[in-house]
């Protein structure tokens, strides 16, 4: 997610609320990749790892919760900030939820304002997840190098 334009992996079975969602995505810089249904999203996935996904709930073929939990279950995608968006807002539900590793989760009809907001605010932890990975990758090569100096025998 560096300088280029994050990626946002959109799943939403309904049309005209996947086109409402992306709309408000592009038009905040992101560069957006439809899924009609979870099984689409998880193939999208294999292709090219977003930097974030919004999924919903309720889909045919896969739901959002399976989605999270087959995300989740793939390295790659263990730090990827995933918000679901359902129209269920029972406890029981947003708990599932959480417990399997989304994020954020909003109850429909969605608050244009407050997609905006949380969909920044997981933009910030992506872009501080991703400096904190490059960090750790500095650090630990680094490490690796002085191990390698200390191991060597000296003159």
């Amino acid at each position: 997610m560096s300088e280029r334009a994050p990626v946002l992996l959109i799943a939403e079975d309904d049309a005209l609320e996947r086109e409402r969602l992306v709309g408000m995505a592009e038009s905040m810089g992101f560069r957006v990749v439809q899924a009609k249904d979870g099984e689409q999203a998880l193939t999208l996935m294999r292709r090219a790892m977003p930097d974030l996904v919004v999924s919903d709930y309720y889909m045919p073929k896969l739901d959002g919760l399976g989605l999270v939990k087959r995300l989740r279950a793939d390295p790659r995608g263990s730090r990827v900030p995933v918000m679901v968006i359902t129209s269920d807002d029972l406890r029981r539900t947003k708990i599932r939820l959480l417990q399997a590793g989304a994020d954020d989760f909003l109850v429909k009809p969605v608050d244009n304002l407050e997609f905006r907001a949380r969909l920044s605010a997981m933009a910030r932890r992506a872009r501080l997840l991703e400096r904190l990975g490059k960090a750790l990758a500095v650090q630990g090569r680094a490490r690796k190098r002085l191990e390698h100096q200390l191991a060597r025998p000296s003159d």
